[in-house]
């Protein structure tokens, strides 16, 4: 089947299977139509009380033959045919996936994973089925039904075109719903997608719900998304059952006026020019042809109906795959040199895509190597999207961030990030032992250097009270886990990687401030000469650090020691202020 060159690569890449498949599918589709004609020879021997017992063994010999061919031979072509569906299937998940991998963060912000997953299922295994169900199809449509139907006509044209006509309307009306089954089956993906987004995220948030007793509701809401769905594809089925229906009538009718015109010819004797007389064998034969030819003609219907689906789960592939990569490395990039942890940022202005107003405002900051940095704001005031400049998950258009004195596009994002640890806000941990999330970033971390990570993090006296230990499996998003130990792994992960530069998205805001204080120790204590940044809305995570950085309302408004700050900062001493409230309220 034909779509479009991102996908049509495969022909190409599969070329082989292609051609021994489609070989074999021919020889197994020229092979049958010898059956037609032994059937009809018999049927005259018959007829005639020529039929004899050597005549008997010759037939049944040639229809045994007939039988192991088309046996052996569909068994091969299916394993190259269905066989080349999985691995085009494979291909193309690994191809979409790496793809997701590489784009930006914010696509990420409005495509929700229920749809993704959708695709990379549904969508991936429509396309898949289209390139081996479709393509063999088409091979009996073009090769079984014309191979049948000039042999028909070779027998008796005029009975070969009667039996025709019905096909012309077959032909119209296959045009007429393919394009609705297009639309309705684009429809019907689209239902869903909503569907496994509601669901994905009604799994994910379903603490909020028990906690808010919200069971009815979401039930209520899923009913509807799974109604939807079911009408939806209920709708496409009902298309695909109509271009079935008529193409059973057309065979039918198709039938009878095999055995009504051919009757009349045998009993009139009549003789159509160029063509032999009809016989009961020769009428047996001409059906023997047309039954064959009922399977090309039902292979309209699932050309048609896969087509139509192929069609639109590749538009929507397509559409993925044509996002644009927006942080990717300049071509010829070349690292050479180690990063050492500076951090310079000049005339930095950062807007959301789908944002009013800048994020960051004419940000002008120096960082030297081996500082710890703290990062602390209102609300919204621009601390995670500071950081994330620096990480390289947004492109810098307007002004510049440099690390070590080279413009940060000047580093390939893999050399950048190597040198980068990072935890983020929203912590996530991966369905898998402690040991592994600890060493995501390198797979063959001893266990030594695991234990010492999270000895860094003080996480290591809990990892101990679990049965497993290290080798605890902490399920889907780390759900067995504390807030708190869950921070404290996802630091631990960070620090296993002893990055020349660490970031801590608010990463202590769920320990105790005795735990805050001990990590904090730690970090002055062993990383001396690492650049660290941590950014929190508590005082008592920076107050201790070489220098803070104060946000406010995306831009820099203080930089300087805690008691400096204190002394001229009107913003962080109303922050200090502030937590100080709260804290004699407790």
């Amino acid at each position: 089947m034909i779509f479009n060159k991102t996908i049509n690569c495969y022909y190409k890449k599969y070329w082989y299977c292609f051609f021994f498949g489609i070989l074999f599918l021919i020889l197994v589709d020229v092979t049958q139509l010898f059956l037609p004609k032994i059937i009809g020879d018999l049927v005259d021997a018959i007829s005639d009380k020529t039929l004899t017992s050597e005549i008997i063994a010759k037939n049944v010999l040639y229809i045994f033959l007939i039988g192991i061919a088309v046996f052996v031979g569909r068994i091969v072509w299916r394993l190259f045919i269905n066989g080349v569906n999985y691995k085009i299937q494979s291909d193309l998940r690994k191809r979409l996936f790496i793809h997701c991998e590489n784009l930006p963060k914010e696509f990420y912000t409005t495509h929700k994973t229920g749809g993704l997953m959708a695709l990379l299922t549904n969508d991936v295994e429509s396309v898949g089925e289209t390139f081996s169900a479709g393509v063999m199809f088409l091979i009996d449509v073009v090769c079984l039904g014309s191979m049948a139907f000039i042999y028909m006509a070779q027998m008796n044209w005029a009975l070969a075109l009667v039996s025709a006509v019905p096909m012309v309307f077959l032909i119209f009306s296959g045009n007429i719903l393919e394009k609705y089954e297009t639309k309705t089956y684009e429809e019907n993906q689209q239902a869903f997608e909503n569907l496994s987004d509601f669901t994905t995220e009604s799994f994910s948030g379903i603490s909020v719900i028990k906690a808010f007793i919200k069971e009815k509701e979401q039930l209520s809401n899923f009913a509807k998304h799974a109604d939807n769905n079911r009408k939806k594809s209920i709708a496409f089925i009902k298309l695909d059952s109509l271009y079935t229906a008529i193409i059973n009538a057309i065979i039918y009718i198709s039938a009878v006026l095999i055995i009504v015109i051919g009757g009349i010819f045998i009993i009139n004797d009549v003789k159509i020019p160029g063509t032999t007389t009809m016989t009961g064998g020769n009428l047996s034969t001409f059906y023997g042809y047309f039954d064959t030819l009922v399977w090309p003609i039902l292979a309209i219907v699932f050309l048609i109906s896969t087509a139509s689906r192929g069609k639109a789960s590749c538009n929507r592939i397509t559409e993925l795959l044509n996002t644009k990569i927006t942080v990717k490395d300049k071509e010829g990039l070349k690292d050479d040199n180690e990063v050492k942890g500076a951090i310079s940022i000049r005339n930095l202005t950062f807007s959301y895509p789908d944002g009013s107003s800048p994020a960051l405002k004419n940000i002008n900051v120096d960082i030297k190597p081996g500082e710890n940095i703290g990062i602390i704001g209102r609300t919204g005031s621009g601390k995670t999207t500071f950081v994330n400049t620096i990480l390289k998950l947004y492109n810098v258009e307007d002004g510049h961030v440099f690390i070590d004195g080279k413009d940060i596009n000047l580093w390939t994002t893999h050399k950048l990030r190597e040198a980068i640890g990072y935890v983020a806000q929203d912590t996530f941990l991966f369905s898998c032992s402690i040991s592994d999330n600890i060493a995501f970033s390198n797979p063959c971390l001893n266990k030594e250097k695991i234990e010492m990570a999270a000895r860094f993090a003080c996480v290591a006296d809990n990892i101990k009270d679990f049965k497993e230990g290290y080798n605890t499996v902490i399920g889907e998003r780390g759900v067995t886990l504390s807030g708190g130990q869950k921070q404290r792994i996802s630091m631990a992960r960070a620090i296993a990687k002893d990055p020349q530069i660490l970031i801590l998205d608010d990463s202590v805001s769920a320990v105790d401030s005795s735990t805050e204080k001990e990590i904090l120790s730690n970090i002055k204590r062993l990383r001396k000469g690492k650049t660290t940044l941590i950014v929190a809305h508590r005082i008592s995570a920076v107050e201790d650090l070489d220098h803070i950085i104060v946000l406010d309302e995306g831009s820099i408004v203080g930089f300087g020691t805690h008691s400096e700050l204190l002394a001229d900062n009107k913003v962080y001493q109303d922050i200090v202020k502030l937590q100080k409230l709260e804290k004699e309220v407790k």
